[in-house]
């Protein structure tokens, strides 16, 4: 192997391993209550919905599902207005969010 393939693999794996993140108190307090705060969007089919029997339904709504399963925790939705997800002043009412935004032409370029 090429000394610089073998120095720059090393640097990587040095800030990797650096730079590990630590979910800390947030992940220590869904442990503790075994539930897992989760905020959507109700009024954005086919990835969030409120379906006819008036329950979170869609592709988001699977996703949390998902990572309820994996966690073996309890989900809990929440449908907070989309301006308090974006500013991000989340203030521990929820403890993730699952959505996602895509440019339009209506969007005024910065």
């Amino acid at each position: 192997m090429n000394i610089l393939v073998k120095i720059w693999t090393i640097l990587l794996l040095g800030l990797l391993a650096s730079n590990t993140t630590h979910a800390g108190e947030v992940l220590d307090q869904i442990n503790a209550t075994k539930t897992l705060k989760v905020a959507t969007n109700a009024n954005w089919p086919p990835q969030s919905f409120t379906n006819e029997n008036n329950e979170l339904d869609g592709f988001y709504v699977d996703v949390a599902r998902e990572i309820e399963k994996r966690m073996k925790v309890k989900i809990k939705l929440v449908t907070p207005n989309w301006d308090i997800v974006t500013a991000g002043n989340w203030h521990r009412r929820w403890d993730m969010h699952i959505g996602s935004m895509t440019p339009t032409k209506n969007v005024p370029k910065c």
